[in-house]
Formats: structure tokens, sequence, C-alpha cells
């Protein structure tokens, strides 16, 4: 799958000053290069401007880096690669109205910067904790708090699914997915 980021849509959702330093961009692209490596996915991260007049690219593993250089936006490099790329596995990960709609348009699922950074952060996470657990043993007491408290420790174990961390629908049929949703989830379940 190609997945289309609109990088400081996502990078400003996560900066805590609001500006995206130089070294929190590269941090981010590194992280995405284990990411991509990681899932086999192919990813486009799109920043506005850059060093020169025309998109510049830049290639690290699967993880390709545009400038979409000072003729042009972020925004308008992207919709351009998602018109000549709609036919492809191709997700678009962006907070962006317009973009969203864009994508819309050309049946391109979007999904929400915040979403993406969430799964994405919590892929990286689960990939650092895969390490093989050492089975505790552990006494039990008679009482209940001590039965609450292990309850309580085991639970930060357990991971979430997707749908659960992407969707606040009720996935035990209260609520039937639309095609567009369907597709979605299609491609949330390939991060």
């Amino acid at each position: 799958m190609i997945i289309v980021i609109d990088a400081y849509n996502v990078l400003k959702q996560t900066a805590h000053s609001g500006h995206v330093s130089q070294r929190e961009r590269a941090n981010f692209i590194t992280q995405l290069v284990g990411y991509a490596t990681q899932k086999g996915n192919k990813i486009i991260v799109v920043f506005d401007a850059g060093p020169h007049e025309r998109p510049h690219k830049e290639r690290t593993g699967n993880v390709y880096v545009i400038y979409s250089g000072v003729q042009e936006t972020a925004d308008d490099y992207i919709k351009r690669y998602l018109e000549e790329h709609s036919s492809k596995d191709i997700l678009l990960v962006s907070t962006d109205r317009e973009l969203n709609r864009w994508a819309d348009r050309h049946a391109v699922p979007s999904l929400d910067s915040s979403h993406f950074y969430t799964l994405f952060k919590k892929s990286m996470q689960q990939k650092n904790e895969d390490v093989v657990h050492e089975t505790q043993l552990i006494k039990m007491g008679s009482s209940d708090q001590d039965v609450d408290n292990i309850m309580h420790e085991m639970s930060e174990v357990v991971h979430s699914k997707v749908e659960d961390v992407v969707y606040d629908i009720d996935m035990q049929g209260t609520k039937k997915l639309s095609k567009k949703e369907r597709a979605l989830m299609r491609k949330i379940k390939k991060l």
C-alpha cells in the first residue's frame, strides 16, 4: 500500500509548541523508515517548500520525502499525486478538509492525521514490546484488592484493536459501515 502523508499536517498535530523543528522532522522521517520497513508499505511524505524551486525528492528505504518547492504547495503536489495514482492501493493521511474532499472525489480513502499518528506510535511501541515477556508466578491472596491490582496490571499489557482506536463506531452491528468506511477500514488494517 502507498501511504501519502501531509507531513506538516501530521507533525503540527504532535508538536508541543505548534512549530516543527528540524530535529522533530528528521526524527519523524527516521521513524517512518522503520515503520515502512516493518509494514512493507511505501510512504510518500510531502513537505511544503524546501531548498529548490520545483519539487525535490529524497528516498530512504521505502520512504520518499518530497519537498514541494517554492512554486507549489504540498497540497498541490498531493492532489496531483492522488489524481495520477488513484487506481493504486493508496491512503491519504491528512486533516485538511480540502485534501480529504479531493481524495474522496478520486476514490482514495483518507485518514485523519491524529488517528494515523496514534496508530503509527502504537505500532512502533508494539514493535519494541514484542520481546518475549517472562512469566511470573504471582501469589494469590484472599483479598479482593490483590485481585484488582493484578487485573489492573495485566490490563496495561493488552493492546487495543485498530477498530477501537480509530472509530467510536459500535462494531457489534448496530451501525453498518458505509462502502467508504469499509474501504478505509481495509487500509487501516494494513497500517
